[in-house]
């Protein structure tokens, strides 16, 4: 799979080249570099075009490539002789730029691109990454605009240029492990490097019970406490050999020789996912460890960091999201112990079921209450005001001197000497920049300013309010009206409006304001339904006006304002200023009609999926590298509404609300299912697509005669393999899942990371990596999935109800049948949607009325917790 991945990558750089460079006019800039990916250094020359970035590799004589494959200990440049070849990213595509260190010397930059990737590059010297740095600045506004000018190094960064991130963290907007996260990238830490890996801490302390109590505080780690000094004895040891040491002008003492992070403890961690595993061999002459070494077991790695004077090191990012790592589906040769066991799986503490158990478990533990009031600590330690000085050394948090910046000078240094202390500061670890030199703020109280309360911690609480719509929505005729099931809903924060779509197409836009109670009737939120339709989507007389278009195909909201729709005869995705219907841009790229829609978190990217078999990547309002043949056209109102009453009409800009005019751009082709798509949905968070369609029928169908080889990401699925994982970045198909009957839901829990599936007589979950985890046959056909926001529930439409069931394991919690059209009549629900906070849920019911789900206690908790940020502000 790697090797596929490296194959794509090189046509990818190819065609980049191709496009973007084109002729290959002058650089403006170009300058000599190393490309730094994991354990390689590539050197190579930078070149800065005016609308791509090239790297272009040094071919190594034969001499120097013998002499790097015989010197194994050299094995930075063993790796970069083996990944030599160029690279091209666009300008369009580059999303922010960070100035980095690179064996402690600021002379590196990483490059954060759309996509999710990013690439690190080292420079010769400071002053050179300036002016690669300045240059980028410069032709790319963008990097402005979102402050990459502010990514600047050097003490107190935090404090100084990102209060608002230590606020988020403080107030519980974001949780404990992406705060972590954004620590490690400020101070200076990559994926692309393992000598700068992230560093997370040890939080729990407890791998033998046979529970695990997370309530219970003698479970934790002490983390005002360094690794070594976590037990008195080591301790003891650590204070005694600190106090022998002579303290002399070119070494100082120091507490501990080796360190928490270094790139032998990543590949300790890591060495049963590769690329690591080959990282590891490289670095023991081709071969594994001995097997008494590796990780092999939590509670022995626990012991070893708490015992051994030689063994410090803190965690990897991988602890609390990815399970893979704990198990050797490699099958790799790991050997066997002097106690003659086996190296395989990691052996799991016994509280935890499965590897999955014990990830899911341990992310808790890291966002539970203890950890979260003494979070702050652990952070002084790595990042803070304990990290150097006075302070480090009474906290007992000392290190070998050459793993500090400004330690030595390299540049002032011999040849040899410089060499070894490279070697040095390779291997032995970095670090990190330090972030503040005061001590870090505590969390607040979770009370005060907790996170955002969920309608559905208590299911039971949860109440309905009923909206008979069906008698408001004739304009005052007076006359009885059939049932007009509603077909979509949505929620548009930004004017205060619940969109709604019914069978027969009426457009309705009725106020909406959640955090409004209102007294008559009694209802802790306001919701005044409109009295008439802005707009009918109907059906037309021809191909051009939509004789075979059906409301409801598929629908979405994209950036707050654009109503998407599918199921169009044209086989177009259309895209509808919402407060102005007039404004209908048309997106081409599909060979048959639209099926299925889904739109990403921050409403700019969108897929669709089509009776055509193929999945479609968008960019709502273009992008710098599009696919040939795609088109968006805007088209007069007629084609896609009609009469009502229209409260739309005002005028300037793309509907007078001063935003920017869709233009639907394809960026890539996703084919190999079989039959048509049912469902798909978009995760820019995990940078994967999850389809799913119905079994193949017949013959494949014809590809879009738009979608030409060159940009279609292609594979051949079986006939009855219906759901499939796609990466988003580069369109690569990663694997089919194990679901064998027509998909009708799909939907990925981004938080827990988990994927959701839904057949017509079942429902699935799975890993991101694609293990089955559970599966549940309800009594009811599900229709469609909602996780909630914390990945902990799911909210599933089964029949005429709503159903809360837990996502580790699919338990129902609790059902909603619907007052009107219940579970008696078997009218299946067609409509719902869960707004973006989670503080309410809405359905359509089969007599055309909408019920919404709230619960009173969490609107009095949110307003507690707004009032409580004015007051802290």
């Amino acid at each position: 799979a790697e090797e596929e991945e490296e194959a794509e990558e090189e046509e990818e750089a190819r065609r980049l080249q191709a496009e973007v460079v084109g002729s290959a006019s002058p650089p403006l800039l170009s300058v000599p570099c190393r490309l730094v990916r994991l354990l390689s250094a590539q050197p190579g020359v930078l070149q800065l075009h005016r609308d791509a970035v090239r790297f272009l590799p040094d071919p190594p004589c034969e001499a120097e490539a013998a002499s790097v494959a015989e010197d194994r200990s050299s094995c930075v440049e063993a790796s970069s002789v083996e990944a030599a070849r160029p690279r091209c990213w666009p300008l369009s595509l580059l999303d922010d730029v960070a100035q980095r260190r690179y064996l402690l010397r600021r002379v590196a930059l990483e490059l954060f691109l759309a996509s999710g990737r990013s690439h690190f590059l080292t420079f010769e010297a400071k002053e050179t990454r300036r002016r690669v740095h300045a240059r980028l600045l410069s032709l790319c506004p963008q990097l402005q605009r979102r402050g990459a000018t502010a990514r600047w190094e050097g003490r107190d960064l935090l404090e100084a240029r990102h209060a608002e991130l230590v606020d988020d963290w403080r107030s519980w907007r974001i949780s404990n492990f992406d705060y972590l996260m954004q620590l490690n990238t400020l101070a200076g830490r990559s994926y692309n490097d393992l000598t700068q890996y992230p560093v997370v801490p040890w939080v729990l302390q407890d791998y033998t019970s046979e529970t695990l109590d997370l309530a219970d505080p003698a479970v934790y780690r002490d983390l005002s406490k360094p690794v070594g000094a976590l037990t008195d004895d080591r301790l003891a040891q650590v204070i005694e050999r600190y106090e022998q040491m002579e303290a002399e002008a070119d070494m100082p003492r120091f507490h501990y020789g080796s360190h928490y992070s270094t790139m032998g403890f990543v590949l300790y961690y890591l060495l049963r996912l590769e690329p690591f595993t080959s990282h590891h061999k490289a670095l023991q002459s081709g071969r594994f460890d001995h097997a008494d070494r590796l990780f092999a077991s939590l509670e022995e790695a626990w012991h070893s960091c708490t015992t051994s004077l030689a063994d410090v090191k803190e965690l990897v990012p991988e602890f609390f999201y990815l399970p893979d790592f704990l198990r050797n589906d490699g099958g790799f040769e790991l050997g066997v112990r002097q106690d003659h066991k086996r190296v395989g799986d990691v052996v799991l503490p016994m509280w935890a079921r499965s590897a999955d158990d014990f990830i899911a478990q341990h992310r808790r533990a890291l966002e539970s209450e203890h950890v979260s009031s003494h979070l702050h600590l652990w952070v002084d330690l790595i990042f803070g005001a304990k990290q150097q000085g006075q302070a480090a050394q009474e906290a007992h948090n000392v290190f070998f001197y050459l793993t500090y910046e400004g330690a030595v000078s390299l540049d002032t240094l011999g040849p040899q000497q410089r060499e070894a202390v490279e070697a040095q500061i390779l291997f032995f670890g970095q670090t990190p920049t330090q972030l503040l030199s005061r001590p870090h703020p505590r969390r607040r109280r979770r009370e005060a300013s907790g996170p955002q309360p969920q309608m559905f911690s208590r299911p039971d609480a949860v109440r309905p309010y009923a909206w008979p719509l069906r008698r408001l929505a004739g304009g005052g005729s007076g006359r009885p009206e059939a049932a007009d099931p509603l077909e979509f809903i949505a929620v548009l924060p930004l004017e205060d409006r619940l969109l709604t779509i019914s069978a027969s197409g009426r457009l309705c836009l009725h106020k909406w304001f959640p955090l409004k109670p209102r007294s008559s009737p009694s209802c802790p939120f306001t919701f005044d339904p409109a009295t008439a339709p802005i707009a009918t989507l109907r059906a037309g007389a021809s191909a051009d006006d939509d004789a075979r278009f059906r409301p409801a195909r598929s629908y979405a909201v994209a950036d707050g304002r654009w109503l998407l729709s599918g199921g169009h005869a044209d086989c177009s995705v259309r895209c509808m200023l919402v407060l102005k219907p007039e404004v209908v841009v048309l997106g081409r790229h599909h060979a048959d009609t639209v099926t299925a829609i889904h739109v990403t978190a921050d409403g700019l990217s969108f897929a669709t999926g089509s009776a055509d078999t193929t999945a479609v990547l968008w960019a709502l309002y273009g992008a710098g590298s599009s696919l040939p043949g795609g088109r968006a056209s805007v088209v007069a109102a007629g084609a896609a509404a009609g009469g009502g009453g229209g409260t739309g009409g005002s005028s300037g800009g793309a509907g007078g609300t001063g935003g920017r005019m869709a233009c639907p751009t394809p960026l890539r082709v996703l084919s190999g299912h079989r039959g048509p798509l049912q469902c798909l949905c978009l995760s820019t968070e995990l940078g994967l697509l999850l389809t799913g369609a119905a079994p193949a029928r017949g013959a494949p169908p014809a590809a879009s005669p738009d979608a030409g080889r060159e940009e279609a990401a292609s594979v051949t699925l079986g006939p009855h393999e219906c759901v499939a994982v796609w990466a988003v970045p580069n369109g690569r198909f990663v694997r089919s899942l194990p679901v064998h009957e027509r998909a009708v839901a799909v939907a990925v829990a981004h938080a827990s990371q988990r994927l959701l599936v839904a057949t017509q007589r079942s429902v699935h979950v799975f890993s991101v990596s694609g293990r089955p985890l559970a599966v549940v046959s309800p009594d009811r056909g599900v229709g469609r999935i909602v996780p909630t926001i914390d990945g902990e529930l799911a909210l599933l439409s089964e029949g005429s109800a709503l159903a809360v069931r837990r996502i580790s394991d699919l338990q129902l919690l609790h059902r909603y049948d619907l007052e009107a059209g219940g579970a008696a009549s078997g009218a299946p629900l067609r409509a719902f949607s869960l707004s973006a906070e989670n503080h309410h849920a809405f359905a359509g019911t089969a007599d055309g009325g909408l019920t919404i789900y709230a619960n009173p206690v969490v609107g009095i908790q949110v307003l507690e917790r707004l009032a409580s940020e004015l007051l802290n502000l």
